[in-house]
């Protein structure tokens, strides 16, 4: 940490090194389908955390009981394949002000559905398959709503300790061709932590967009007439001996849908130890099948703490969805992986 200027900003250095050996099979169930739609890969990836960062972030106390903030991060691609993880500002990228009134951030952040959803989920969101959390990364636009670009998001002053309560306003700078404002959104936010108690709740919507599921097939196209809604429903309780958690998330347009429930298990153990497991199941509308299909995952995971910097970790997780594709009646993933997680 070092400061800048003349004033009382701080700004600090920080981020994480990830890398894992990993071994993910996909397989499509359909004999009409060459072996050429099977993937069998073996590598080194980014899995803990999801994957490598490095970032600047800082602050400065202002008068009247203020303070400015900022986050730039990026995701740089640690074993030097995986270019389109890099850039500038590819993750967060934000500025912000609080006081009296609250907190308000401008820029590209975390949005309030996917930090409901991994403040429960063990595996941090990311995993090597089966990833429970799937259904808040579908495609608005780019990697919302996982993070949304060009948005602001307002904490209301806590009213109760433990409360908190929030929204969200987000442009995506784009006009459909009769004028049109498409990708623009809303979302509000509340949630509850006391002790070892959490419970959050959030909503958004956002124009003329679609709904995608394991990136190529389509759940929904853009609708003119039905925004594109997200629900986010968490809650977890930690007995010390192990803490549960349950999760819900549903994307829809219209009567479209993607809908999955997780429960999850997190139970430490020798001091620097955890081991967690997840359990997800729910439905997605095909929409070139045109009808519904159920799909389930499971996720075991293994932590060693070497350091309060350095995590060993393993892997397992499957996924299989009933009906990707009108010619791929199910699609399958398994996936292991071993790596090591440095912060600094």
């Amino acid at each position: 940490m070092f400061s800048l200027g003349l004033t009382s900003a701080e700004t600090t250095l920080y981020g994480n090194v990830d890398q894992a050996w990993t071994k993910v099979t996909k397989k499509y169930s359909n004999a009409a389908k060459s072996a050429a739609d099977d993937s069998n890969t073996v590598g080194f990836d980014p899995v803990q955390m999801g994957g490598g960062i490095l970032g600047v972030k800082g602050s400065e106390d202002l008068s009247g009981g203020l303070k400015a903030s900022y986050v730039i991060e990026m995701q740089p691609a640690i074993d030097g394949t995986s270019t389109g993880d890099n850039g500038m500002a590819n993750r967060q990228s934000f500025v912000g002000l609080s006081g009296g009134f609250g907190a308000v951030r401008i820029g590209k952040q975390y949005s309030q559905a996917f930090n409901n959803t991994v403040g429960v989920d063990p595996g941090g969101a990311t995993s090597i398959a089966g990833n429970n959390s799937f259904a808040i990364q579908l495609a608005h636009t780019g990697d919302a709503p996982l993070r949304q670009s060009n948005g602001m998001q307002y904490d209301l002053p806590e009213m109760l300790p433990g409360l908190k309560v929030g929204a969200t306003l987000v442009y995506g700078e784009k006009n459909t061709a009769n004028g049109k404002r498409t990708a623009d959104g809303q979302g509000f936010n509340i949630s509850y932590a006391s002790g070892p108690i959490y419970a959050g709740y959030t909503y958004d919507k956002v124009k003329s967009t679609g709904i995608t599921l394991v990136s190529t097939n389509d759940v929904a196209t853009a609708s003119s007439k039905d925004d594109n809604k997200l629900v986010t429903m968490s809650a977890s309780y930690d007995l010390g001996v192990a803490k549960i958690s349950i999760n819900n998330n549903k994307m829809s347009v219209g009567s479209k849908a993607v809908d999955n429930t997780f429960f999850a298990v997190n139970i430490p153990f020798g001091g620097n130890a955890n081991v967690w497991a997840s359990v997800g199941q729910g439905s997605s509308y095909r929409d070139d099948i045109s009808a519904d299909k159920d799909h389930e995952s499971f996720q075991l995971g293994l932590n060693y703490s070497l350091s309060k910097r350095t995590v060993l970790y393993a892997q397992y997780g499957e996924m299989e969805l009933g009906g990707v594709g009108s010619a791929k009646d199910k699609f399958e993933q398994t996936g292991t992986a071993l790596g090591v997680h440095h912060s600094f």
